[in-house]
């Protein structure tokens, strides 16, 4: 490889010039164009960072810096002092619900793994990205040839290996090698990843043989799948940690989540900025996410000629096929990519008085408010995808003092609300996809401004979760409707808003509804159900 000072220069040396759309590229002209996004030797490799990526990153830093080390109240975001005395009343009163009761000693197992093993859960670069997943030992015969639900068998016992929940095998095996190959020069990465049988006998690019994703070919690391898992389930313990460490006062569990998060601080600004279909931005991050829609194919690197020949891009500036709607950093797409930073900001609000000013001022600086801006950059148009987004901005402006980003959030919320439910509350598009920005986070933005009287001011969600009530079947589900399934029903933590805070009762369904033939791995809807302490009974009648 070359190295050349910036973009130009690498077209230049390959001889293609900016306005060359990709889709008509033949000849020579291809074979330029592979060597361009390293497919093939002898391309060049653009000069790491780029002034413009130098600015992007100095942009980001200077939000950071008025931010960090304000004196603050802490809880201040979902679970304030409040609803902690309350669990802890629950608690000791012996009428705390179940989940409740669990926490506790959930979490004091998880501590008593021990700090290092925990810690040997972040892996230093991003794990590949799981989507379009499958077996090699038994796709096509006991398991589907792509499913885009996480099925793998995982054992924080066995952290370095996946095994097939349909035929048993356990990966990484011999008998399935991985021998194809992704490389990010510029920021020095290189993912391995499985090519079936059928790619191996061709130009595996083309994607044919591959699995799919999102009607996209898409590839399985299964190295990378095991790693995925292991960050995964930690991340998943973040959250219920701190809530127990808070409402026990058990400091082995409250350090514990404090390693984690000083872990990923020191991580995480390393992580690239990637989509649902495998395709990653070998450039500077913050430099990813501002031009994740425009970025010039020198710095795109994807596995099959389909992410860069769709639509109407150019050698010089294409996005791909999904960019924003499906990029992320940490977790899988844009919306779950929002969830997951909701829910560490919840965790971290309730742990971070334990940090010595320093380590606090590089979690935030380095983890949290690097994720904030991702978010942020990534839901910069409003659609079903931008509840997590939304919400967002407001814990992100009540935990960091800005009041402006309180602002911005709050009137997404009403917009988004709209883009999604007509006046009388009924839904634009489907059932599950009028619920999906409110399932996957819009509803915390009245809940953190609960103490403001917020709710007072969004009528039209009283009328939504009235439709929801009204249109609820016998068994609790909604109406199949196009891509609403026959048993989509309300998830419970919306139900239970509902009841909560608008008195009004939408019907719960059955536990599972077997007939349907779910997968093994169960239904993945929108991320499961987190109790929120605010739900729990007060022992003293309050």
């Amino acid at each position: 490889m070359t190295q050349v000072d910036d973009v130009a220069a690498a077209m230049a040396a390959v001889g293609l010039t900016a306005d060359q759309r990709v889709t008509d590229l033949t000849g020579r002209d291809r074979a330029a164009f592979r060597r361009l996004v390293g497919w093939d030797p002898g391309g060049p490799v653009v000069a790491s960072p780029t002034p413009e990526e130098c600015a992007a990153r100095q942009t980001r830093e200077a939000w950071k810096t008025p931010r960090l080390g304000r004196d603050r109240e802490k809880p201040r975001l979902l679970f304030r002092g409040t609803e902690i005395d309350r669990a802890r009343r629950a608690l000791a009163a012996g009428n705390a619900p179940a989940w409740l009761e669990g926490l506790p000693v959930l979490a004091r197992q998880v501590a008593d793994l021990g700090v290092d093993r925990l810690l040997a859960l972040i892996p230093e670069r991003a794990p590949w990205n799981a989507a379009g997943s499958f077996c090699p030992a038994c796709f096509g015969d006991r398991s589907d040839t792509a499913i885009h639900a996480p099925f793998w068998r995982w054992q924080v016992s066995k952290p370095d290996s996946i095994s097939c929940p349909y035929c048993d095998t356990r990966f990484p095996h011999t008998d399935f090698p991985e021998e194809g190959h992704l490389e990010l020069p510029r920021l020095g990465l290189s993912y391995a990843f499985y090519l079936t049988p059928e790619e191996r006998q061709r130009d595996w690019r083309d994607g044919t043989g591959a699995s799919s994703f999102g009607g996209g070919p898409t590839h399985v690391s299964l190295s990378g799948e095991a790693e995925r898992c292991a960050l995964n389930w930690l991340l998943g313990q973040l959250e219920p940690m701190a809530l127990a460490a808070a409402v026990t006062g058990d400091t082995d569990v409250g350090d514990a989540v404090r390693a984690v998060f000083l872990r990923l601080a020191d991580v995480f600004p390393q992580y690239p900025l990637y989509t649902y279909r495998q395709e990653y931005y070998d450039c500077e991050p913050a430099f990813a996410v501002e031009h994740c829609n425009d970025m010039p194919a020198a710095f795109r690197r994807a596995a099959f000629e389909s992410t860069y020949c769709r639509g109407d891009g150019t050698v010089g500036s294409c996005h791909y096929p999904n960019a924003e709607w499906g990029c992320s950093r940490l977790a899988r797409e844009k919306a779950s990519h929002g969830q997951l930073f909701l829910a560490l900001m919840h965790a971290w609000d309730l742990v971070a008085d334990g940090c010595s000013d320093e380590e606090g001022d590089r979690v935030e600086r380095n983890l949290l408010m690097e994720y904030f801006l991702d978010v942020k950059g990534l839901t910069r148009r409003l659609d079903n995808k931008s509840g997590p987004g939304t919400a967002a901005r407001v814990a992100a402006g009540l935990l960091w003092g800005d009041e402006e980003e309180v602002a911005e959030g709050v009137e997404r919320f009403h917009r988004l609300l709209a883009t999604q439910f007509y006046d009388d509350g009924s839904w634009k598009e489907t059932p599950i996809y009028g619920a999906k920005a409110l399932v996957e986070g819009l509803w915390e933005v009245p809940e953190l401004l609960r103490q403001r009287g917020m709710y007072d001011e969004v009528p039209l969600l009283r009328r939504t979760f009235e439709v929801y009530a009204a249109t609820a079947t016998p068994c609790g589900t909604q109406p199949a409707l196009d891509d609403s399934a026959v048993d989509f029903s309300l998830p419970a933590h919306l139900r239970d808003l509902a009841r909560l805070r608008f008195g009004l009762s939408v019907p719960y369904p059955p536990q599972r509804l077997l007939a349907f033939g779910h997968q093994r791995s169960g239904r993945s809807g929108f991320g499961g159900y987190v109790p929120r302490l605010d739900m729990v009974p007060d022992s003293d009648g309050g």
